[in-house]
């Protein structure tokens, strides 16, 4: 089938999440995909009107949307694999697009691309590249989508929007729903914003980010940080979000002042003369510590704690865009 690649979206998503095999499309011709989910994805799709993922995926695919796959055969038995690992709740359903016109998202297509090249680039596509491994991420509103109901015996049949209005009226949605993502990590909802609540290992404190959408740009921004238990970083984040999210991320745990004023994209100057220059980006600002690279040295990271760095470092650039 025939795609046409837009060549700045491209390159704008392979620059910020340094993957050389993204790629940033538009479907030419009909094309049917399928999305398999659970009932807590159904309850969030029916109040907020689109069908947008869920919270396993790569961040650059939920900027995109939900992931879909062109092959309904095998779908089912896929979805019913991941529900022993909690990853996919008890009940399924099923939803269908064509996606004739819209822009899609795959990590890894192996498409013909030219960086400087014509805005846009047609080319073949095998359908299958929309895979349930690796779908083809999609942005869609309910109200262009056919649903399906998975019985348990693995019959598909179609749904009414009067079946889903019955269902979520049966089964609001919960303050918090979370699902395990890895042993640490855990990704889904608290009070409708999609989450994820993890265990930083460098320091041993827990943190809760919200997935946010600035015009055509996704993010993942702090809203809690510094938290000594997963149960406090929740509660936390319960207490916060109920009043939306916060220009700057809440720390619990106590840090030297100043240090609030540390960001990303930020390059410090040390005091000291060390083997790979002195100038300093940073990459990362944890609840206790910066993490970044020498600038002088890229391929050479670091990481000190705060204390430290606010005694060695010196800021002499602000944040990049």
């Amino acid at each position: 089938m025939k795609v046409a690649i837009d060549r700045n979206e491209t390159n704008r998503v392979r620059a910020r999440y340094e993957d050389d095999q993204a790629v940033v499309a538009r479907f030419l011709e009909p094309t049917i995909l399928y999305r398999i989910f659970d009932g807590e994805e159904l309850v969030r799709i029916a109040h907020t009107g689109e069908i947008a993922g869920g919270m396993f995926a790569m961040t650059q695919e939920r900027g995109y949307g939900a992931s879909w796959t062109s092959n309904i055969d095998g779908l089912v038995s896929w979805a019913r694999s991941w529900q022993k690992p909690k990853r996919i709740g008890k009940d399924l359903f099923i939803a269908r697009i064509d996606a004739h016109g819209m822009l899609f998202y795959h990590d890894g297509p192996e498409l013909p691309f030219y960086p400087d090249g014509p805005e846009e680039q047609i080319v073949d596509m095998d359908p299958s590249v929309c895979s349930t491994g690796l779908g083809c991420s999609v942005r869609a509103p309910i109200q262009m989508a056919t649903l399906f109901r998975v019985t348990r015996d693995d019959r598909v049949g179609e749904i009414t929007w009067g079946y889903v209005e019955q269902y979520v009226h049966r089964r609001p949605l919960k303050p918090v729903m979370l699902r395990p993502f890895h042993s640490t990590s855990f990704s889904g909802t608290i009070l409708g914003y999609g989450v994820f609540v993890s265990l930083d290992r460098t320091d041993n404190y827990w943190e809760v980010r919200a997935a946010i959408d600035i015009g055509a740009d996704h993010r993942e921004v702090p809203v809690i940080m510094g938290a000594r238990s997963k149960k406090r970083a929740i509660e936390a984040a319960v207490e916060q979000l109920q009043y939306g999210i916060p220009p700057q991320p809440i720390y619990l745990n106590k840090r030297p002042p100043g240090f609030e004023l540390v960001a990303p994209k930020q390059v410090y100057e040390s005091k000291f003369y060390g083997p790979y220059g002195r100038l300093f980006k940073v990459a990362r600002v944890g609840a206790s510590y910066v993490y970044g690279h020498w600038v002088d040295a890229p391929k050479y990271d670091a990481r000190f704690d705060a204390k430290r760095f606010l005694r060695e470092f010196r800021l002499v650039q602000p944040a990049s865009r």
